[in-house]
């Protein structure tokens, strides 16, 4: 999803820029006004963004300058030799404090009155500095970014760490997509992320996951500079990149906000008609599907009665250990996205099995039925067939591949991705083949680079959508895509479905586990199972917390099998019996099976699947959302009201009791009295309590009701989940 820029703002300038910090003030109304922009050459800019004007220039650093921080009234300059200036006030014309820190500081935050830098890649150190006193100590940890009590820390392989900033200490390490973080912000509750491709993605924080809820693109077309993000309120941020473009976004979200409202309002403005659809999953072991056996096939294709759709993913059409084939995979070009082209070899085993599977779901469901998908990548193939009954309601079909071998060049393991709208419901199909073996544990590589990567195309690239705004991001739809997205992303899809040689494995002795899969003791062993294990972590993408779904395992372990038998591995590497091959869904499932051929040293599985789509009525789903668009105004004004007492209650903090006794003071006569004096001022101190205390129990007792303010028209007002995050 693309987040709306209701402003930008370009300044030329004569040097890269290296980083940006709005000046702090006192008068609510000149929040956001005043920029810091400091530059490559050690030049701090201020400019006015009403006026769009250079105000004041200065040269205090002898390098770039490539942190500014906000401390309470004060801005803070850090350079890339580990010099400091903290200026009084954020006065730019005054002279600054200095302090040092370490060099080659890549990312730097205040929390809890406490600088944290970061110099590298490293999660395992940090330098956590007391601004306010000489004497400054060092700590362990990394940071970036904070909220509350959290420190966010952004790294140049796309993994984000969590740590508590009193404690400076690490809570949680969360993988993202496999791209360099150049900036991170926390707004309304949400995670911030800019990448150095350009893109900017934003990650619920409330919830024990990120959850992606937003994308948008702020670089000049065909350029990739470095992106900063600061916030000029909480509900607003900004973005800038190297090349000083400038833009303000919509911290709101709405376009996500209206998705989910209009999610809400489905049963107002479309009718629903049920679906059942198959996906099976094979490793075939470069077998040719000859080798199968006599009717295997139908049966295997005919586990669901009546199904609308079969979706079939293979891997391993070729032997993946041919050295041969791997030296002319890697010719063939490095792009980590493949057009839809194989290698003959590969072409020959995918007209195979293309014909076979064809003729098997035409045996087993009867004539009619059209392939209307294929797509592989040396050993994977992906084939998607509907019924006679269902091809008319079928469109944008699409795929691609995502290569992850050898660091994402090599083809040998990935995924192929295919995606279909079948009325104005979205699904997406992946089968995957990770890496194997169980030394090498699985962190969410493929699944977090699939989740946020334009692997697809978006609805704008693809057929068009037969209804104003209902499923295009741009007008604010939300019926056919999650989040007001655009359908580029897996995760953009209402129904989405993960299958394949996932080659995640049982840990556990070699002779225990086999003992208990003889005996049929299968509950014992899953708790070892390595997927399992990793679903529990909220944090991981096919998580149940994060509403993934597997069917019961009432199976045993579909690999490894001695080709030809039913004997499990003697090879000399004796590998443990697992459950390599999967399917998770963001769905329940009907069944879940295995099935049995000793083709392969696979066992292919299968799910049966029975969901709703929707036919959206387009006038009605228009009405609904011109309802929602009031909503989200109302919404928005009651959050920048809140933001406003917010920003009130911290300016008066920051004052301090000193410091409205001395305002008072100076407001009086000069002839007043020390006695007169001392009781305007004790005055002030009362009325700056009050005040504060007032503010503070006006924040606590503030609830935002989605449906607040909000009266009863033909139908009950929307009522999505919370627009943001709760608190970490």
């Amino acid at each position: 999803m693309t987040a709306q820029i209701p402003l930008s703002h370009g300044q030329a300038n004569d040097s890269r820029i290296a980083s940006l910090q709005f000046v702090p003030q006192r008068v609510p109304e000149d929040e956001g006004r005043y920029l810091w922009v400091g530059m490559e050459r050690g030049e701090i800019l201020l400019i006015d963004c009403e006026a769009g004007a250079i105000l004041n220039r200065r040269t205090v650093h002898a390098g770039a300058v490539c942190q500014m921080l906000r401390h309470h009234d004060d801005l803070w300059t850090i350079d890339d030799a580990g010099g400091i200036r903290r200026w009084i006030n954020g006065d730019l014309s005054g002279q600054p404090l200095s302090f040092r820190v370490q060099p080659n500081i890549r990312a730097a935050v205040v929390a809890r009155d406490n600088v944290w830098t970061a110099g590298g890649t490293m999660r395992t150190a940090l330098e956590v500095y007391h601004p306010m006193h000489p004497s400054m100590t060092a700590a362990a940890a990394l940071c970036t970014s904070p909220y509350r009590s959290l420190v966010f820390s952004g790294h140049e392989d796309g993994v984000v760490v969590v740590y508590n900033a009193d404690t400076v200490t690490r809570l949680y390490t969360v993988n993202l997509p496999r791209y360099r973080i150049t900036s991170v912000q926390i707004i309304l509750d949400n995670l911030w992320v800019a990448y150095s491709t350009g893109k900017i993605s934003v990650y619920e924080v409330g919830a024990h996951y990120p959850d992606p809820a937003a994308a948008a693109t702020t670089t000049a077309s065909g350029s990739r500079p470095r992106l900063f993000l600061v916030a000029m309120a909480e509900h607003s941020p900004s973005a800038s990149s190297t090349t000083g473009r400038f833009q303000i976004l919509d911290g709101f979200l709405g376009v996500s906000l209206m998705s989910q409202l209009m999610a809400s309002r489905v049963s107002f403005c479309a009718q629903e008609r049920p679906l059942r659809f198959y996906v099976a999953s094979w490793n075939v072991d470069s077998r040719k599907p000859t080798e199968a056996g006599l009717g295997f096939l139908e049966q295997w294709l005919g586990a669901l009665e009546r199904p609308d759709m079969i979706v079939v993913g293979m891997q391993e059409l070729v032997n993946l250990e041919s050295k041969s084939l791997t030296a002319r995979q890697l010719l063939m070009g490095s792009s980590r996205k493949l057009a839809n082209t194989v290698a003959a070899p590969d072409q020959r085993q995918k007209l195979l099995w293309q014909v076979a599977i064809a003729n098997a779901i035409e045996a087993v469901h009867g004539p009619g039925w059209e392939m209307i998908c294929t797509h592989a990548m040396v050993g994977l193939c992906s084939f998607l067939a509907v019924s006679p009954a269902t091809l008319p309601r079928v469109r944008n079909v699409h795929s691609c591949l995502v290569k992850t071998g050898m660091g994402g060049y090599h083809g040998n393991k990935g995924a192929v991705v295919m995606r279909v709208l079948i009325d104005d419901t979205s699904f997406c199909f992946v089968n995957c083949h990770l890496a194997a073996h169980q030394a090498q544990a699985h962190d969410g590589l493929l699944t977090s680079e699939l989740s946020a990567d334009d692997a697809l195309p978006s609805d704008a690239a693809g057929d068009p959508l037969p209804y104003d705004g209902v499923g295009s991001s741009s007008a604010g739809g939300g019926l056919i895509f999650a989040h007001g997205a655009d359908g580029s992303r897996i995760l953009d899809h209402e129904y989405v479905v993960w299958s394949g040689d996932m080659n995640y494995r049982v840990d556990g002795e070699n002779g225990a586990v086999r003992r208990a899969v003889a005996m049929g003791q299968y509950g014992p062993l899953l708790a070892h199972d390595q997927l399992q294990q990793q679903r529990e972590n909220p944090w991981f993408l096919l998580s149940e917390s994060r509403g993934w779904r597997e069917g019961p395992i009432a199976f045993a372990p579909t690999f490894k099998y001695d080709r030809g038998s039913n004997t499990y591995d003697t090879s000399d590497k004796h590998r443990i019996p697992a459950w390599c091959d999967r399917a998770v869904a963001r769905m329940q499932q009907l069944f879940y099976r295995r099935f049995e051929s000793t083709m392969s040293d696979h066992r292919p599985v299968g799910a049966g699947f029975t969901c709703t789509v929707k036919v959206v009525d387009a006038a009605a789903a228009n009405a609904e959302r011109r309802r929602c668009e009031d909503w989200i105004a109302a919404y928005q004004t009651r959050i920048a009201r809140r933001c406003r007492v917010a920003w009130l209650a911290q300016a008066l903090a920051r004052m301090g009791p000193d410091a409205a006794a001395s305002l008072a003071a100076a407001g009086t006569a000069s002839t007043a009295t020390a006695a007169e004096r001392e009781a305007l001022a004790s005055e002030a101190l009362t009325r700056h309590r009050d005040h504060l205390r007032s503010a503070r129990a006006w924040l606590e007792s503030a609830t935002e009701s989605p449906a607040a303010g909000l009266t009863a028209a033909a139908h009950p007002a929307p009522t999505p989940p919370p627009p943001t995050g709760a608190s970490c």
